[in-house]
């Protein structure tokens, strides 16, 4: 898999992808949904905004860039991922592109996994990393006092932090 540190945006609106499959339909099309679709459901959630835009080289009748672009919900908040496609020469395999809230996504060129499992599973953890910084707990406001080490809050009515909870044995 070949990979592009950054690809040019589409030079114009990206086409909707309709949710359903349809025959007869671009085999670019099929590509774009079953990667939007694989990354929200490793999220447990579901596609917005899918779209594409397929262009092609000037001189013969061959793409010349694919891009797509999805919103799906995290744990935390919506995010845009953008994939671009890039066939600069018919004769060698094409570069792949991929941003998570226009942050570059590192890929593994070196997978043995195809394109769509790698670009999918990368969408996937950029979306999870992201989100589990946006969760991280809270630092102390200045002046607030640490809890002294070893010391646990004592837990609400009803909870049980650890241990083992047992009948009472008479001993005798």
């Amino acid at each position: 898999m070949r990979v592009l540190d950054t690809a040019r945006p589409p030079d114009g609106p990206l086409e909707p992808v309709p949710p359903d499959k349809r025959t007869p339909e671009s085999i670019a099309v099929t590509w774009c949904r079953e990667i939007a679709t694989s990354v929200a459901g490793a999220l447990d959630t579901d596609v917005g905004d899918l779209g594409y835009r397929l262009a092609r080289h000037p001189d013969a009748p061959l793409p010349r860039t694919l891009h797509t672009a999805f919103t799906t919900i995290g744990p935390c908040r919506e995010h845009i991922v953008r994939i671009a496609v890039v066939w600069d020469d018919p004769w060698r395999e094409p570069g792949f592109a991929l941003t998570v809230d226009d942050q570059v996504v590192a890929l593994d060129a070196d997978s043995g996994a195809s394109a769509a499992v790698v670009l999918a599973y990368a969408a996937w953890q950029a979306i999870a990393d992201l989100d589990a910084v946006a969760v991280s707990p809270p630092t102390r406001p200045a002046g607030y006092l640490a809890t002294p080490a070893g010391h646990q809050p004592i837990p609400a009515a009803g909870e049980h932090r650890g241990g083992v909870l047992g009948r009472p044995v008479a001993r005798g």
